[in-house]
């Protein structure tokens, strides 16, 4: 989850209503609708674009291009979102199921099935949800799992189990040299690039998901009548 390996980008633009309008009048963006939904649209609104690479000569390319010179000419980005987008693909998941907070409700896509999904926050979303998102209510432990705090836990409590069965084996009788100073075998080298791997990777999601959250309410703040917020991860 560290920023160094992004993966995928959650690109927000702040913009305006009539913008989006013009964006999506002319890149053919309408409202997603699950039932309807062939599974290209399905792959767009999950944070997905088509597998297949698009050749830059090709007018599928020039229209992407197109789409996204429209976005940075009219749209602003005053807050980046510095992790994967998949952390932030897992917090807005995570913020449904645990906290009933949808911030994916107003969707749109490409009616051709070519284009990406966006997720749209607007003034409704910002009524029903900028108050729950104030990153005051929100601790790196709420968004660690259960099962991997207790597998973490588990690896330190064997550490800590086998420095003590150490330490009284030398207590109890004259050591050599080598059992003062052991040697550190392949297997315990393991079990400490496990712990530090899992202490990071405890450490960086709970990072990655309060930053999303400061990310959302901040632009959740600067929406009003004349202008929406719009992301894709991707």
């Amino acid at each position: 989850m560290k920023n160094t390996a992004m993966g995928a980008y959650a690109s927000f633009f702040l913009i305006s209503k009539e913008d989006f309008g013009k964006l999506r009048e002319t890149f053919h963006l309408v409202p997603f609708e699950p039932k309807r939904a062939d599974e290209r649209q399905l792959r767009a609104v999950r944070g997905g674009r088509a597998s297949e690479v698009i050749d830059r000569n090709s007018a599928e390319y020039q229209k992407a291009k197109q789409f996204w010179d429209f976005l940075i000419a009219n749209g602003r980005v005053p807050y980046k979102y510095r992790w994967s987008g998949y952390a932030l693909e897992q917090l807005l998941g995570w913020l449904l199921q645990v906290k009933g907070i949808d911030l994916t409700a107003i969707k749109f896509v490409d009616s051709h099935h070519k284009g990406t999904g966006w997720i749209v926050l607007d003034e409704t979303i910002k009524a029903k949800h900028l108050l729950q998102l104030d990153p005051a209510n929100f601790r790196i432990d709420d968004f660690v799992t259960t099962e991997l705090r207790e597998q973490y836990e588990r690896v330190l409590e064997a550490e800590e189990q086998t420095l003590k069965e150490r330490s009284a084996k030398l207590s109890n009788r004259e050591t050599t040299m080598d059992e003062r100073f052991p040697k550190v075998n392949r297997h315990q080298a393991s079990d400490s690039n496990r712990l530090i791997a899992m202490e990071d990777d405890l450490a960086n999601r709970g990072k990655a998901m309060l930053d999303g959250i400061d990310v959302l309410h901040k632009y959740l703040q600067l929406i009003d009548e004349q202008s929406i917020v719009i992301l894709h991860i991707g």
